[in-house]
């Protein structure tokens, strides 16, 4: 793992916590919007001629429509990797 892309995780994590925290700054200030819908296409390196679709979306709904156990079964996931790409076929 190089300084590089330490440096690069640990901005990542910042800025998306920072993202967050504005969005519901900005939500509850009522300066935006509840609805929001983001979403970029990035090229896969993992998948051959494969693209990476990056989505951000809010929802609005009830509590009683909020699925807590779905909500807390997602797990954030964020992982750094080596330099080194390994196939499927190799992780198996």
């Amino acid at each position: 793992m190089s300084n590089d892309s330490e440096f690069r995780f640990s901005r990542i994590k910042k800025l998306i916590e920072e993202l967050f925290y504005e969005i519901e700054r900005g939500i509850d200030e009522k300066d935006i919007g509840e609805c929001i819908r983001l979403q970029r296409v990035l090229r896969s390196n993992e998948v051959p001629d494969g693209v990476l679709v990056v989505r951000l979306e809010t929802q609005p709904m009830t509590r009683r429509a909020f699925n807590h156990g779905e909500f807390y079964a997602f797990k954030d996931e964020l992982t750094l990797i080596n330099k080194k790409r390994h196939t499927v076929a190799e992780m198996l």
